[in-house]
């Protein structure tokens, strides 16, 4: 009878053992599942804010070649400085003081640059590359 229940305690605790170490091997693999998403976060996140920063430096980079007349016997990018100019009036909220013709805007001026780049490294932290839309966004939350 002693052999009978010593066997029966061996068994209820092997098979507790049993039981309970798939749900060890489970927790951990959700928890390695975690650090990996997290891994993956971060990686796109610094993905994103690359994205985020070549658009403002493309923008920029424009802005500076109009405003030191690189474009002097060239082909003027109209289009291309009336799209950035309408996406940092959006973005930023900051209207362009430069005068309007029919056709569009077809100069920039220095303090509108300044204004735009200032805010931009006043609002980096805000900005994210929105995945869905394609679009560049300023977060709503105060960080």
């Amino acid at each position: 009878m002693n052999n009978f229940r010593l066997a029966s305690k061996y068994s209820h605790s092997r098979l507790l053992y049993i039981a309970i170490l798939p749900l060890f091997f489970s927790l951990s693999c959700i928890e390695v599942q975690k650090n990996s998403l997290r891994s993956k976060d971060t990686k796109n996140t610094s993905t994103h804010m690359a994205k985020v920063e070549t658009v403002f430096q493309q923008h920029f980079a424009l802005l500076d070649s109009v405003l030191t007349g690189q474009y002097r016997g060239k082909k003027y990018p109209l289009e291309k400085l009336q799209a950035t100019i309408d996406f940092l009036e959006f973005l930023t909220g900051i209207p362009s003081k430069a005068d309007g013709t029919d056709i569009g805007r077809i100069e920039v001026e220095q303090e509108d640059v300044t204004n735009w780049k200032n805010w931009y490294i006043d609002n980096k932290q805000k900005l994210f590359w929105n995945i869905r839309e394609k679009r560049i966004m300023i977060s709503k939350s105060e960080n």
